[in-house]
């Protein structure tokens, strides 16, 4: 249970940070740029929180807890971390991509590539932490 909660909270303030700056920063370049028109003038933090809490819940179960207990290479939980985040990213992005009108292919393609990323990252530094407090 403890190796589960380190894992978990790892991950929730690796991404929170991560995914924190992303936001920030490519929000105003990118986001409002190409769906500034869907976006709200504040974010919902409700959804916000509970979008994370339960990310990380699978994050935890399908990758860095796995890989806890088999001793894979951080490479490979990277590319497992990856691997999930494509398919999150991909369903909401695919999904806004059919049924949203003038949804940007572009915004599809960087969502994807940084869901990649993010989770990857998430992972690779969950487990890392887990394993150095043991």
């Amino acid at each position: 249970m403890r190796t589960y909660f380190i894992l978990y909270l790892a991950a929730l303030i690796t991404i929170a940070i991560l995914d924190g700056a992303w936001l920030t920063i490519m929000g105003k370049r990118f986001y409002a740029q190409y769906i500034g028109h869907l976006m709200a003038q504040s974010p919902q933090w409700v959804p916000v929180v509970l979008f994370y809490l339960i990310y990380i819940i699978g994050v935890t179960v399908l990758v860095t807890m796995p890989a806890i207990y088999s001793g894979v290479s951080i490479g490979k939980v990277f590319m497992l971390g990856a691997l999930l985040g494509l398919a999150a990213y991909g369903a909401y992005d695919f999904t806004n991509h059919a049924t949203l009108r003038d949804w940007p292919t572009v915004v599809t393609v960087v969502d994807l590539l940084w869901g990649m990323v993010v989770t990857g990252m998430t992972s690779a530094v969950a487990v890392v932490i887990t394993r150095a407090i043991g």
